[in-house]
């Protein structure tokens, strides 16, 4: 009978620890250009050309945004508290300074999940933080 009021206490706290996303945490979401700090934990080197997104409001969800060098759109999806990008396509111009292009777009292919804490967003791949991005 303990394990039972114990596993359900422990059901109880986990399930309260996720993320709750209303309509005001989603608007927060939409049609901001978020520029990209961190990626898998390392911050985007100061000098780096600015890369960001945006998740433009409206029925088609689209997503646009830059790598640093090429231009981004696509498609995603924000349900059940989960965050998904789908059909990234990218423009292929050559670029001649560094840049985080093949980090930048496999966190978008990556992601299932995000939150907005202190002005940042922050995508997860459901159990890591995968990316920080600042308004």
């Amino acid at each position: 009978m303990c394990r039972f009021f114990f596993y359900s206490f422990l059901l109880v706290t986990a399930s309260s620890c996720r993320t709750v996303h209303t309509a005001s945490s989603t608007a927060l979401l939409l049609d901001t250009r978020w520029v990209i700090e961190q990626i898998d934990g390392k911050a985007v080197a100061e000098d780096a050309p600015e890369a960001y997104i945006t998740l433009q409001s409206g029925e088609a969800q689209t997503v646009s945004g830059n790598t640093g060098c090429n231009a981004i759109s696509g498609t995603f999806r924000v349900a059940d508290g989960g965050l998904t990008f789908s059909g990234v396509a990218m423009t292929r111009r050559a670029c001649l300074n560094a840049n985080i292009e093949s980090e930048f777009t496999g966190v978008l292919s990556r992601t299932a999940a995000y939150r907005i804490s202190g002005g940042k967003l922050i995508l997860t791949d459901g159990k890591n933080d995968i990316a920080v991005f600042k308004k």
